[in-house]
């Protein structure tokens, strides 16, 4: 086998908690945690009835045009629309790394054109904790934990002969992906945002490509004359959703 290559990257990396923190925390007002019913009015407009968390009702919210973009969830609220299920949920098992030995590391490890692994760390774990993706993860999906984390040794072996394995600690976790529905179940090639009259559902596929969602959206909506600019749906009686913690 041929050495192998190491390079540098310029490359910028999103740490995905302290994004969301960035967008969400400016528009606090606008965010709510609460349980939507959705139900179509006679002129096509859309009225949201929201409850909180303890159950109590609250006003209503009427809107020109709505945007699904709940993940998972996208579908079971399409079918309160009457609209047809249109995603595919693609099976992903992350690995967690540990250890006092492991520096803060951001790479990838590329091997026949495949990307076998992919490493970010945690930000502030202590000791430094690796978040591994990338090939172990896809294959990971339909073997076990304790297989996913022997394949994940190997790889790390292979690909950093200098590093003692076995003194880490592993861990795993499943992470669904849900997407845009394609022919065969393939990872979209982009970004999925499907129009259903006045209803859009958005899939961004990857995290980078977000904005592009956004762009599209903001365009779409704006032709049933609604604004980008939601007003306040602050309520003493619905709290602000908190971010959720990085699996640890």
């Amino acid at each position: 086998r041929d050495a192998a290559s190491v390079l540098a990257v310029d490359e910028v990396v999103v740490e995905p908690r302290s994004a969301a923190w960035a967008i969400a925390e400016p528009l606090a007002d606008r965010i709510a945690l609460a349980t939507p019913r959705l139900s179509r009015l006679r002129d096509g407009a859309f009225e949201t009835r929201l409850r909180s968390s303890t159950g109590d009702a609250l006003p209503t919210v009427r809107s020109s045009a709505l945007v699904l973009a709940a993940g998972a969830s996208n579908d079971t609220l399409r079918s309160e629309l009457g609209l047809k299920p249109s995603q595919q949920i693609r099976p992903l098992r992350m690995v967690l790394a540990t250890g006092p030995s492991l520096p803060p590391l951001f790479a990838h490890f590329v091997d026949a054109g495949r990307t076998q692994l992919t490493i970010t760390p945690l930000s502030n774990a202590t000791p430094t904790t690796w978040q591994i993706g990338g090939e172990v993860a896809e294959r990971g999906a339909s073997r076990s934990p304790a297989e996913t984390i022997e394949l994940t040794r190997r790889e790390l072996s292979r690909a950093m002969p200098s590093l003692d394995v076995h003194r880490l600690a592993f861990f795993t976790y499943e992470a669904p992906r849900a997407e845009g529905r394609t022919r065969g179940g393939k990872r979209p090639a982009s970004e999925v945002v499907l129009a259903d009259g006045n209803v859009f559902t958005a899939w961004p596929t990857k995290l980078v490509l977000a904005p592009r969602v956004a762009e599209r959206i903001v365009a779409l909506v704006s032709q049933f004359g609604a604004s980008a600019e939601p007003g306040s749906v602050g309520s003493a009686l619905l709290p602000t959703p908190p971010l959720a913690d990085p699996p640890s």
